[in-house]
């Protein structure tokens, strides 16, 4: 009878060590995903901001563009197309 306690002390021993050992696993795991959640959110912080440049750098270019292609078709005055503050947007315009 003496032996059957032992046998269950054991039995529940190793249980509770394989249950300890699983919560520790598992903590150590979820703070590999937190620290890979913040590596990515980093990432997406300079990926945001690449992203806004890129949208600037976009806009000025399509407006750079657009000025140079009037300037070249002559629907500024006939001051030579500079874009200058004489120059008007409508042609022979005041």
């Amino acid at each position: 009878m003496h032996e059957v306690g032992w046998e269950n002390q054991q039995v529940i021993r190793s249980n509770a060590a394989t249950r300890a050992y699983a919560f520790e696993t598992q903590g150590v795991t979820a703070g590999m995903q937190a620290d890979m959640y913040g590596r990515a959110s980093g990432d997406a912080l300079t990926a945001g901001k690449i992203g806004v440049a890129s949208t600037i750098l976009g806009g000025v270019t399509s407006v750079a563009t657009k000025w140079m292609q009037g300037s070249t078709t002559g629907i500024f005055s006939g001051s030579g197309g500079s874009g200058g503050p004489g120059d008007s947007i409508i042609a022979g315009g005041v």
